[in-house]
């Protein structure tokens, strides 16, 4: 919720962003990307490189070590 807040706020607060780019508190020292696909959309790709079912153990220990919930 924080981080929608936020990326509400930003979004609102800079017409011209594509997005941000900031350091996660849980991915450190990796950055995080909030995209503003109203603005961006048409300048993005995307590339398969598997299936999510295949990374179950990967997002088993994702779930586990940043307390995720994968109920929709």
């Amino acid at each position: 919720a924080w981080s929608q807040a936020w990326g509400l706020a930003f979004h609102e607060w800079y017409p011209d962003a594509d997005g941000i780019r900031y350091i996660s508190r849980h991915a450190s020292p990796g950055f995080s990307v909030c995209l503003f696909l109203d603005r961006c959309v048409d300048a993005i790709a995307a590339e398969e490189v598997g299936r999510l079912v295949d990374l179950r153990k990967t997002m088993a220990a994702a779930r586990r070590k940043y307390h995720l919930d994968s109920q929709g």
